[in-house]
């Protein structure tokens, strides 16, 4: 069989991928033009914008193994993340817990302003009020544990990608 005797299959359509019945597989951007019997087959190729490529790799990192597809970059980032959320859930949550003491304090004391739940109202709102103000040095304390506990390995990743060959 020649040249002059291929054709593209009827009914195929070109597509934004390639021509029809001449990609093989191939998932690149390309075109492809058959000029008859005795021009035979043209074929360019177009590389995928910056756009396109950011996309592809994002696609293509999602069915990676959790492991290989990371970067140092990405480590770093998700550490820093760790060092940072642990402490501020824990303080977050220290605050809510003394906002909600305080605001059933001062509603026990509105609610009967006379009397033992005068008295009780206002003995929780001041202890509400007590841990609301623990709520940021729980966060501090929190942060410089993290960060004494990961120092190592941020470190490390950061001399990395700075290119320095320090051993600190």
């Amino acid at each position: 069989m020649d040249k002059s005797d291929m054709r593209p299959e009827e009914g195929a359509e070109k597509g934004k991928y390639g021509a029809a019945g001449g990609n093989n597989g191939a998932s690149t951007p390309q075109s492809g033009d058959f000029n008859g019997a005795a021009g035979g087959f043209t074929f360019a190729y177009s590389a995928p914008t910056e756009d396109e490529r950011r996309e592809i790799e994002s696609i293509r990192s999602q069915y990676l193994p959790s492991g290989s597809a990371e970067s140092k970059l990405e480590q770093l980032r998700k550490l820093n993340k760790r060092v940072h959320s642990v402490p501020k859930a824990a303080a977050v949550a220290l605050g809510i817990a003394g906002l909600l003491m305080f605001g059933g304090g001062l509603s026990l004391s509105l609610e009967q302003p006379f009397g033992w739940a005068l008295a009780a109202g206002i003995a929780i709102s001041v202890c509400g009020i007590a841990v609301m103000a623990c709520a940021k040095p729980l966060y501090t304390a929190l942060l410089k544990r993290a960060k004494k506990k990961y120092a190592d390995t941020v470190i490390k990743l950061t001399s990395e990608l700075l290119g320095e060959e320090k051993d600190i």
